[in-house]
């Protein structure tokens, strides 16, 4: 048996992952989106995926200049 982990892996192997860094807010621009963290750096990235908790994800998305529906709140 593979787990309950394996597909996701492989969806995510080819995925460049920034482990222990905060994000503060995200900006988008020319199809870029870029990722603002708490350390002053910026990363840019194409698409995004948020797996942070309900309550940091909106943390993020309200400092952020991005629409988001009010039914998360």
């Amino acid at each position: 048996s593979l787990g309950m982990t394996a597909f996701a892996k492989e969806l995510s192997k080819e995925l460049k992952v920034h482990l222990e860094t905060k994000v503060i807010r995200l900006t988008s621009a020319n199809s870029k989106w870029a990722v603002h963290l708490e350390n002053q750096k910026t990363f840019e990235a194409d698409e995004l995926v948020l797996t942070c908790p309900l309550p940091q994800s909106l943390e993020i998305l309200r400092k952020s200049e991005v629409a988001f529906s009010k039914e998360l709140e």
